[in-house]
């Protein structure tokens, strides 16, 4: 659910242009009163259909004929309205409660691939690459805080073997590499480097 998000945490206004702050308080207003607009034509086509199939006596023509009408201009002023505001969700809007990961926190996780091959595993290696390298942590948008450093020790179980230390993977200041011997590793992270990034270009 999407929300003001000055309402939980006002003091984030003081980041802002004055301007700039009134335009978002007034386009957010906007938002609300199309959202508001909305449901109440959404309840009137709700009255309209129950009343169309009501079976106890004919349907009142008349009263149709006005919620009809009152749903039409309240999708007109919601249009409107979503149009001066510019769109239905401002891309830069923060989500409520949004606060900042502090520099040097440390998180813990793990994947794992299941059936994976080498072309899967590149693929996946190719996916970390890109996370360090363009910064992608965070809402909506990078503002160039989003960057992180990552450790994975890697194990493999081939052919359906047990599971075997292979390496340690390493994201650090973008760059991805792999501390170890595993010529699987050192294979496939090569092969990561030479996929396609979206523009016809090599990863790397």
């Amino acid at each position: 659910m999407r929300s003001q998000p000055f309402q939980r945490q006002p003091e984030m206004a003081a980041f802002m242009d004055e301007k700039e702050y009134e335009s978002f308080l007034e386009k957010d207003a906007k938002r609300v009163a199309a959202n508001v607009a909305e449901d109440k034509a959404e309840g009137l086509r709700k009255k309209m259909f129950a009343e169309r199939r009501r079976k106890s006596a004919e349907p009142d023509t008349e009263n149709i004929e006005q919620w009809e009408t009152e749903k039409e201009q309240l999708e007109e002023n919601a249009k409107n309205l979503r149009e001066e505001a510019g769109g239905v969700v401002n891309i830069q809007q923060l989500l409520g409660g949004w606060e900042a990961i502090p520099a040097g926190t440390e998180m813990d996780h793990r994947m794992r691939l299941r059936g994976a091959n080498e072309t899967e595993l590149a693929w996946a290696f190719f996916a970390l690459h890109r996370l360090a390298r363009e910064g992608r942590i965070g809402a909506h948008e990078s503002t160039g805080e989003g960057y992180f450093r990552a450790e994975y020790e890697i194990r493999l179980a081939v052919d359906d073997g047990d599971f075997r230390a292979a390496g340690t993977l390493r994201l650090a200041d973008r760059e991805l590499r792999i501390d170890g011997d595993c010529p699987i590793l050192t294979k496939v992270l090569e092969r990561s480097k030479t996929l396609p990034d979206g523009n016809g270009e090599a990863s790397s």
